[in-house]
């Protein structure tokens, strides 16, 4: 059964590199023995193109951010590319021990 846990990412840790929002969030387990799960999302910048970040929780308590990506894993296109005005997350898939990103404009 689903239990609903409210917000988990306060919106002040993306303040300072004027981000908002948290869209597309994308859950990975990093570690199964200390419960630790990174969360890919997608912030929106000032010119309302999202690009991709990341946080990490422990599900102990999920209230408790324990890391960050400090910059974008993956940002928006030059202008004319087909994701320039901003990429929203879809899946992270793992294949031959690689992470794969998938992602539409």
């Amino acid at each position: 059964m689903w239990e609903k846990l409210g917000l988990i990412l306060d919106p002040e840790i993306n303040r300072n590199r004027k981000l908002t929002a948290a869209l597309m969030p994308v859950p990975e387990i990093r570690n199964v023995e200390d419960g630790i799960i990174r969360i890919y999302y997608c912030p929106r910048d000032n010119m309302n193109r999202s690009e991709m970040h990341w946080f990490e929780i422990k599900i102990s308590n999920p209230y408790q951010i324990i890391d960050h990506s400090e910059t974008a894993l993956l940002k928006h296109g030059v202008i004319g590319a087909f994701d320039d005005s901003g990429i929203t997350l879809g899946n992270i898939v793992q294949h031959n021990n690689e992470k794969r990103v998938y992602y539409c404009p």
